[in-house]
C-alpha cells in the first residue's frame, strides 16, 4: 500500500512537468512556491495599507515630524554642504517619551548633527500614541537635511 501511495504521489508531482527533468520540475515547483508566498505577502501589505489603523499611524507620524521641525533651529551661518544629512533612529513609547535614540548615519558635520539632535530633544515628549494604534512603541528613522535655499 505504501508503494502505491509513493508512486501515486510521484505521478501527481511529475505529471504536470512530464517534459522536464527532475531538477527542472523541482526548480519549477520551488519557483511556484516562492511566487505564491510573494503574492500572499503583497496581499498582506495591501490590506495593511488599506486599514484605517495605518491612516491613524500615518497622521501620528506626520504630527511627530511637524513637532520636530518646529523645534529644530538651523543657523543660517552654519557651513554645510547641500548633500549633508543625518539619519537618526528613535523609539517612541505609548506616552510619547523617546526611549531610544541612535545616530544611524552621521552627516560628517558635528555642529549640524548637534543642532538636529537638540531639536529632537526639545520635541520630547512627543504626542502620546493614539489608542487606535495597537502598538506598545513606534520605531522611526528621521532624516535631517539642511534647508534648501
Amino acid at each position: 500500500m505504501k508503494k502505491i501511495m509513493v508512486w501515486l504521489f510521484m505521478l501527481v508531482l511529475a505529471c504536470p512537468y512530464a517534459g522536464y527533468s527532475n531538477t527542472d520540475a523541482e526548480k519549477r515547483l520551488e519557483m511556484e512556491k516562492r511566487i505564491e508566498l510573494l503574492e500572499k505577502e503583497v496581499n498582506k501589505m495591501r490590506r495593511d495599507m488599506e486599514s484605517p489603523r495605518n491612516d491613524v499611524e500615518s497622521k501620528y507620524i506626520s504630527g511627530v515630524l511637524s513637532r520636530v521641525r518646529e523645534n529644530w533651529f538651523f543657523p543660517e551661518d552654519l557651513n554645510v554642504k547641500s548633500g549633508d544629512f543625518l539619519r537618526v533612529g528613535l523609539t517612541i513609547e505609548r506616552d510619547g517619551t523617546i526611549s531610544a535614540q541612535e545616530v544611524v548615519e552621521s552627516s560628517g558635520n558635528s555642529q549640524f548633527n548637534s543642532y538636529a539632535l537638540e531639536g529632537l530633544s526639545k520635541s520630547s515628549p512627543l504626542p502620546s500614541i493614539p489608542d487606535e494604534i495597537d502598538k506598545e512603541f513606534i520605531e522611526l528613522e528621521l532624516r535631517f537635511r539642511p534647508p534648501q535655499n
